[in-house]
């Protein structure tokens, strides 16, 4: 005898769960470098998005390696925004950064994305947007700097 079930909440703890590890730092392999930072995300996610931009730019990357993408025409906390609806498919976008998450998402060709933030309603002016960026963005740059750094010195006192 054959059956089949379904998870109702399967596909929405999924995502809650991959935004969890992306926030955490967990797995992440791929950087989107913005003008003010790097956020760091799965390759996977960024592919299943079907953005042409994004699938260019990780296709010619090797596999196994960290790829970062160059977002740097854009805030960070505007590429936090699209990291978050790209995770969970929902982000609270004040008017100030309305336009700009708008250009962003035509420019790396994620039409539907922007469709429903020019379809956004806000009924409160005041939206809190991601008003916090998880100190794993920046601390990681900081710390990649920091290991670049080292190398360099490293490399520097082994030759004299």
């Amino acid at each position: 005898m054959e059956g089949s079930y379904s998870i109702p909440s399967h596909a929405e703890d999924l995502t809650k769960c991959m935004y969890e590890l992306q926030q955490d730092g967990t797995f992440c392999d791929a950087g989107l470098e913005c003008k003010d930072g790097v956020v760091f995300v799965h390759k996977l996610v960024l592919m299943a998005c079907k953005s042409p931009y994004l699938r260019n730019q990780l296709a010619s990357e090797s596999q196994g390696t960290r790829v970062y993408v160059s977002l740097k025409n854009y805030s960070l906390k505007t590429v936090c925004c699209l990291v978050q609806t790209l995770y969970t498919g929902q982000s609270n976008i004040s008017k100030e950064n309305e336009v700009k998450f708008r250009l962003l998402c035509e420019t790396i060709g994620l039409d539907n994305i922007k469709s429903a933030a020019e379809n956004l309603i806000q009924v409160d002016q005041n939206v809190n947007e991601v008003e916090s960026i998880n100190p794993f963005c920046a601390v990681q740059v900081e710390e990649e700097i920091i290991e670049s750094q080292d190398l360099i010195t490293a490399a520097l006192v082994a030759s004299v």
